[in-house]
């Protein structure tokens, strides 16, 4: 008579009680829930948190990865909608982009000041340029820092009339909000001084090559990136469309935010202070 082997035995039913649980967990809202949130562009983390501060149920993301998993081996489609799908980062060639030999004083980011620093208070916004087909067009991205709140605007093409009216479509309604404005040597921000003026507020130049000191511009491009791929031609898509991905990107709960959305921590911080009664009023516009 042969002895079985109870290590076989305990590994076997360690599997099966696995898959009892992830079958279990995963009810019909909850699976349709995933379905929607990772067409949004949402990862397994940020659908697991959603999960849970709305009561839904308590899904671990690892559990939504083992249920992709099992998904895709049964031919299904969810693992196409994950970010990334596991493919490496691709550094951006930082030393082809024109930077602007200035003759004029600019603000460094050393003199920015340890509120914007320290993301101690809304306003203080980091800037950049998401480049479209052939490098000729793109959008103006700017992200709050302490919110991660972001506004989305169209140019057309790389000059810095371009990305003044960018700027001022973005921010003229609600000047209170921009205390100060960060972004790199590009071209596109030549005009600073004229920005600054228009305003009343302060801009400020990061260290040339150097794109980690606006990480939160450089992470909220790659989310925009998921929507957008490298070589899309922005002069087809209109501004409003890309208002809707902005919306989107305000309302997606982030981990850096203790899952709390982008618009849930700005709003929070504007009804702070009565200053802000006139941005109050018009941010729905945005």
């Amino acid at each position: 008579m042969s002895i079985p082997n109870l290590g076989c035995i305990a590994g076997q039913l360690s599997i099966d009680r696995r898959k009892r649980i992830v079958s279990s967990k995963f009810t019909t809202r909850v699976r349709q829930t995933l379905k929607e949130k990772l067409k949004l562009n949402w990862n397994p983390q940020e659908i697991s948190a959603y999960l849970k501060l709305n009561g839904i149920a308590s899904v671990s993301h690892e559990l939504m990865y083992q249920y992709i998993n099992k998904d895709r081996l049964t031919g299904g489609y969810l693992y196409t909608l994950l970010p990334r799908r596991g493919k490496k980062y691709k550094k951006r060639n930082l030393k082809s982009r024109r930077i602007w030999k200035h003759t004029e004083k600019r603000n460094s980011i050393c003199d920015r000041g340890n509120e914007a620093d320290q993301r101690i208070k809304i306003g203080h916004w980091e800037g950049d340029t998401v480049e479209g087909k052939g490098h000729k067009n793109g959008i103006g991205t700017f992200v709050d820092r302490k919110s991660r709140f972001t506004i989305i605007r169209k140019v057309n093409d790389k000059s810095s009339i371009e990305m003044k009216n960018a700027i001022m479509r973005a921010f003229s309604n609600y000047p209170d909000i921009l205390k100060t404005l960060t972004v790199d040597n590009g071209t596109e921000f030549a005009l600073h001084s004229e920005i600054s003026k228009e305003l009343n507020t302060n801009i400020y130049f990061a260290h040339p090559y150097s794109p980690w000191e606006r990480g939160t511009n450089e992470n909220t491009n790659g989310l925009i990136r998921r929507f957008y791929s490298k070589g899309t031609d922005f002069t087809k898509i209109s501004e409003r469309e890309f208002i809707k991905v902005q919306h989107l990107l305000n309302e997606r709960p982030r981990k850096c935010l203790g899952y709390k959305t982008p618009k849930q921590v700005f709003m929070k911080e504007l009804l702070k202070n009565t200053k802000y009664c006139n941005t109050l009023i018009n941010i729905g516009c945005t």
